[in-house]
């Protein structure tokens, strides 16, 4: 994935009609990705922001405000961690979601509750949980 990840990059960026080729083979083989429609997929790429972490480097730190964003693994492997457990729970790797809770606890829970650190070179994709409710008035539209 790390590859194809670059790959789309350097395409995009260079403005290569193989970019599209490069997003496909994304969506085939990552493991969220394979079960959104094409539209769905598109949809959240072209609202999505690409993060490149080292390790070491946080997506957001416990006791940070929390912001409606939503953080899809695309390579590596991250931990949480907490300033009185440390690391706890399984480490995460591609296919997850971190972030996600403030779908369901909007309005309740105004301060993160862990740290979310890269053990390892990783990507991650940012998403304004806005895209959702869009796509889903999209969908209902279409329906």
């Amino acid at each position: 994935m790390k590859k194809l990840v670059g790959t789309y990059e350097q395409l995009a960026n260079s403005g290569n009609v193989k970019a599209a080729l490069a997003l496909k083979n994304i969506r085939l083989r990552h493991p969220l990705f394979t079960k959104l429609s094409l539209h769905a997929f598109h949809f959240i790429i072209e609202h999505a922001v690409i993060y490149k972490m080292k390790p070491g480097q946080f997506i957001y730190r416990q006791g940070v405000g929390v912001t409606p964003m939503v953080y899809i693994i695309m390579h590596g492997v991250f931990q949480c961690v907490t300033a009185d457990e440390g690391g706890f729970g399984p480490p995460m790797g591609i296919g997850h979601t971190m972030g996600e809770e403030f779908v369901f606890t909007e309005g309740r829970q105004s301060r993160r509750l862990e740290s979310i650190m890269s053990q390892t070179n990783a990507c991650v994709i940012q998403v304004n949980c806005k895209v959702f409710d869009k796509l889903k008035k999209v969908k209902d539209r279409t329906q």
